[in-house]
């Protein structure tokens, strides 16, 4: 059997690090021997290394002075060992090492004297990068560093160097890995000189050109306008400038950019409009997946024309510097695809085609489409993006076409209806194709969102979750979407942070221009209590998907979380341009000036939204004690049962029973909370209650009817289900300390208050955290609003 070619070789990703001893062979050979011994034991000892290898995920190489270790665990992995090493290094001064790292593509082979042995681009940049350090230095290339960057235990420990040139004319972005115990602080050497150099060589050029322009001016301009002045002057003043100059490239945005717009959908039948969205999408989730270039998220895209009049105002707005259009034509079993690449700053065609084929061959079109516009614009692939490009992901034509009707109604997802119709066509696609491993995913992220946003919790929702996720695994474990939707269900169903967190970050790897993967993220971080890693995530995510309402109003509510207001409604105002009628932009500025005690401001805002979002006017009209307002407001509402669900309506029959109890009927309060506590029973037990908001309303309900016992023993079960929760846990907590005031201990309450007021998070009343201008408005306090130690408190300025 013939050897295989080098383009045959399977190619994966390995994390790389490259040590070598300084000196090496200035030394006698007994000292090399010795030197190569002690290194060889400080490996052994890493626990980084015993991992790996325990796990038959590590690659040992020699190479004479020093090692490469393959990785095949994660980028943290050779960093975490080069720590390792650094730390045992400082026992043994005799031993100068450096080393480097770096992320890439790597070929395993099998040499001569059958030992495994690595080839590839990872390796070989691995090395590269250790040669430009000095004894000590641990350097790490961009790529790797843009994967550690996102860990606050890293960022600290991360210091740019800037670009370098290294062999073959190559040139590596490096950062410098140290902290005040290992590492060597100081800027390589090998980069004082190449920067030295280059700025020699760069001023010898600037004045060498310098005299070239002065000698070009003079003779090729200067010497003719002396003599044809007078025409010179005549042309100047006859003529206007010329408006053909093209634009020039856009400042700061990478040549490696680009944004599918829409495709036009050129059939004669209107209803396949779904299925041009459909192609648009998969060419821009097979661009997605390669980290070489930037590619703009749908929901941005979708707000532009599929022949827009001008390129350049698309690029500025997503910071691309290219874009690609397209249409698409089906009829019967044919379909036909044009498409075109163009040059965002000057309108300039960089490539077109035309694809005129059966149906079944929409998958290479697509594949064929993708590889042209990374090749176009150059960018580099491993082994697994290449393989993404060329994917089938079903060779069901009939399940692919619910496939895409499916992501249809996810991607618009304005309400539940829209997720319970894209979970409907999901379903019948893996009912056609129980193969569909992408259809499978796609409808566990469906289901876990119905479940995450209250539409629908029951078991049932969350059993056809698991199972999709399960069959995902099983099918295709490899895939990004596949872990993005073990994510999502770790996260938004079965609440556990530390599995989402891990599942998000493999997916990172794998869908490097995910934006909703980033703000899922994001929001994980945030709920563990990183609210400022929380906003880089999204500033990333905003790169990507710039003009995506959603997003933003994620990060206003972030904003919100650590209380910094004005902030957060400059960031509604953008999405209020973006989508000028979206009620949930209203509500939560709305909320941020409650917070902040401005009630003229809050109020027309209240007044702009829609009725199944009535809790904001609900809660201005309750700071301003305007009972029969409230009264006259939500018993019509509640007669009509405008709410999305029944834990909705629970809760605002609580805020009717109190409003009645302050105008003095106690009759219509008792049967109106009666009511809501029947309805939170309910839910609970269609639901098994796994979420402490269901918990913290019926405790309201039963404190508004006097049952003190059961309300804080629901109290204290939504604090325990929170607890673990940064983000909601101040909100459980809030709950209780709303009891005590009214049917508990009033001096308890008042111990509860300042955390609450410093806490970073969320307020199921106010969409806010607690604030002092709350206190000063919010009724409930009324019972210890005289003590000295709450006016203490509702007198402090906001932080």
């Amino acid at each position: 059997m013939p050897p295989a070619s080098e383009n045959n070789l399977p190619i994966e990703i390995g994390h790389v690090l490259f040590v070598d001893i300084v000196g090496y062979s200035k030394r006698l050979i007994s000292e090399q021997t010795e030197l190569l011994k002690k290194l060889t034991e400080m490996v052994r000892r890493s626990e980084e290394i015993r991992a790996a290898s325990g796990e038959g995920k590590l690659i040992q190489l020699a190479t004479g002075d020093g090692m490469a270790l393959v990785f095949r665990t994660g980028p943290a992995a050779p960093v975490q060992c080069a720590l390792e090493l650094a730390q045992a290094d400082k026992e043994h001064p005799e031993l100068a090492i450096r080393m480097g790292v770096h992320s890439g593509p790597i070929n395993e082979i099998t040499d001569l004297n059958d030992r495994a042995n690595v080839t590839g681009a990872g390796i070989n940049m691995a090395q590269r990068v250790m040669d430009c350090g000095d004894a000590g230095h641990i350097l790490l290339s961009q790529r790797v560093a843009d994967d550690l960057e996102q860990y606050p235990r890293w960022r600290p420990m991360l210091h740019d160097l800037g670009e370098v040139e290294v062999k073959h004319g190559a040139r590596l972005r490096l950062v410098n890995l140290y902290n005040d115990e290992v590492g060597n602080a100081e800027f390589p050497e090998k980069l004082t000189k190449a920067q030295t150099a280059e700025s020699r060589a760069g001023s010898e050029r600037h004045g060498k050109s310098i005299l070239v322009m002065v000698a070009i001016f003079l003779g090729a301009f200067l010497i003719p306008a002396l003599v044809f002045l007078p025409a010179v002057l005549k042309s100047w003043r006859a003529k206007p400038a010329s408006t053909a100059t093209p634009l020039p490239a856009i400042a700061g945005i990478s040549e490696k950019s680009i944004a599918v717009l829409p495709f036009e959908n050129l059939s004669e039948e209107k209803k396949n409009a779904y299925f041009a969205d459909g192609i648009q999408d998969e060419i821009l989730t097979r661009l997605s997946k390669i980290a070489d270039l930037k590619v703009i998220s749908r929901t941005s895209t979708q707000r532009y024309k599929s022949k827009p009049e001008s390129h350049s105002v698309i690029g500025k707005e997503l910071g691309v510097a290219n874009v690609l259009e397209g249409s698409v034509q089906k009829a019967g079993n044919r379909v036909r695809v044009n498409v075109q690449l163009i040059k965002a700053a000057n309108d300039s065609h960089l490539w077109a085609e035309t694809y005129d084929r059966e149906l079944h061959d929409i998958f290479r079109v697509e594949s064929e489409v993708a590889g042209a516009v990374a090749d176009k614009l150059q960018a580099t692939l491993t082994g697994r993006e290449a393989q993404a490009l060329t994917s089938k992901p079903t060779g069901n034509l009939d399940a692919y076409d619910a496939y895409l009707h499916g992501l249809e109604f996810d991607r618009r997802s304005e309400s539940s209806l829209d997720l319970e119709k894209a979970a409907l066509y999901l379903e019948s696609a893996v009912k056609l194709d129980p193969n569909f491993a992408l259809a499978w995913a796609r409808l566990a992220r469906v289901k876990a969102n119905l479940y995450y946003q209250d539409f629908d919790i029951t078991p049932a929702t969350l059993g056809v979750a698991r199972a999709a996720v399960q069959r995902a695994v099983d099918l295709a474990p490899e895939l990004g979407e596949t872990a993005l939707a073990q994510g999502y269900f770790q996260f938004f169903c079965a609440r556990n942070l530390d599995q989402a967190r891990a599942f998000f970050e493999m997916a990172r790897t794998r869908l490097p221009n995910d934006s909703d993967l980033l703000l899922a993220l994001s929001l994980v971080v945030l709920h563990h209590g990183d609210g400022k890693e929380a906003l880089a995530l999204q500033r990333q995510a905003a790169q990507l998907d710039p003009r995506n309402p959603l997003l933003l109003f994620k990060n206003a509510q972030t904003l919100c979380a650590l209380r910094r207001f004005p902030e957060a409604r400059a960031v509604l105002d953008r999405a209020l341009e973006l989508s000028p009628d979206d009620s949930s932009l209203f509500a939560l500025k709305a909320s941020t000036y409650q917070a902040e005690g401005r009630l003229d401001e809050a109020r027309p805002l209240v007044n702009q939204v829609e009725l199944n979002r009535i809790f904001p006017l609900i809660r201005n009209l309750n700071y301003e004690r305007r009972y029969a307002d409230i009264i006259a407001a939500l018993r019509p509402y509640l007669e009509k049962n405008l709410a999305s669900d029944d834990l909705r309506v629970a809760a605002l029959y609580g805020f009717l029973g109190r409003a009645e109890k302050e105008t003095g009927d106690l009759a219509g309060a008792t049967a109106h909370l009666s009511k809501g506590r029947d309805l939170a029973l309910a839910t609970i037990r269609e639901t098994g209650g796994p979420q402490g908001r269901i918990h913290a309303v019926l405790a309201l309900l039963y404190a508004g009817l006097g049952a003190r016992e059961d309300a804080f023993r629901e109290a204290n079960r939504a604090i325990e289900l929170e607890g673990d929760d940064a983000y909601l846990a101040p909100a459980a907590r809030e709950v209780l300390a709303r009891i005590e005031v009214e049917i508990g201990n009033p001096a308890d309450a008042l111990e509860m208050l300042p955390d609450l007021l410093e806490a970073e998070g969320f307020s199921w009343f106010s969409s806010t955290p607690l604030t002092p201008a709350l206190l000063r408005l919010d009724p409930i306090w009324d019972p210890i609003r005289h003590d000295p130690r709450f006016q203490a408190l509702a007198e402090e300025k906001q932080p």
